[in-house]
């Protein structure tokens, strides 16, 4: 044993003098300890979690447990680099994250806005303030209550709130709206929209279905690359 037979713990030496008094293993760990160390408490392994979206208590130590009761609501998990197929495995994680990139993007419109500064619109993701600071780190927590079905519709009902004010609410913030120019309709889209597309170099928005079929060339892109063709050629004729 690579402990040299002693607990992880305590390090005092471990007993095997009858299986009632066998040393436990700490399933967080990985390593053995001594029955003052390790009562069996039973708590969900981040790393089963993350590996194998398995939510099944398993039997830790003292220190691992107070350790993960410690670290539940800090969002050090960046799912993305541990395991980023389980957003195709798990369907409700792969709708948080498009939940939370749209909250982002509304947050833009807010930090602009004088009324949902005023009204602190953003503190109903106070509990989970990495919600609006990021759209990648995870918390125990997190993960815990979107397996349990809470989260996500809690979330959903906030986005939902958010989109209204922008949408509906604040004549400011649906002034900054977009208007297609690929087709002759005059609904006025947002980035967030779940019908929007939008263009990675200059973020215009228009239609997913009219983006699409233009191959996803932006014409604003477009006019802006003959402009600085029409410049160059112009600069070299004089030259």
């Amino acid at each position: 044993m690579s402990q040299k037979y002693r607990c992880a713990d305590c390090h005092s030496k471990l007993p095997f003098d009858g299986y009632a008094n066998l040393p436990k293993k700490c399933d967080y760990t990985g390593y053995y300890y001594c029955r003052d160390c390790h009562w069996g408490n039973l708590v969900p392994i981040p790393a089963r979690i993350l590996h194998n979206w398995d939510f099944e208590p398993r039997k830790v130590c003292r220190a691992s447990k107070q350790f993960l009761r410690l670290m539940e609501k800090v969002p050090v998990l960046r799912i993305q680099d541990i395991n980023p197929m389980l957003f195709s495995f798990v369907e409700e994680l792969s709708r948080l994250e498009k939940l939370r990139e749209e909250i982002l993007i509304m947050k833009k419109y807010f930090l602009a806005c004088k009324d949902a500064l005023d009204s602190g619109i953003l503190l109903q993701l106070s509990e989970r303030q990495h919600f609006v600071d990021n759209s990648d780190m995870y918390s125990l927590r997190d993960l815990l209550d979107l397996e349990a079905g809470t989260l996500l519709d809690r979330i959903g009902e906030i986005h939902t709130l958010f989109a209204k004010h922008v949408k509906t609410d604040c004549k400011l913030c649906q002034a900054k709206g977009y208007i297609c120019e690929l087709c002759e309709s005059h609904e006025v889209l947002f980035p967030f929209d779940t019908s929007a597309a939008v263009c990675e170099g200059c973020a215009a928005v228009f239609h997913w279905h009219c983006f699409k079929k233009t191959g996803r060339e932006c014409p604003k892109c477009q006019r802006r690359s003959h402009r600085e063709d029409d410049s160059a050629n112009t600069k070299t004729q004089a030259n």
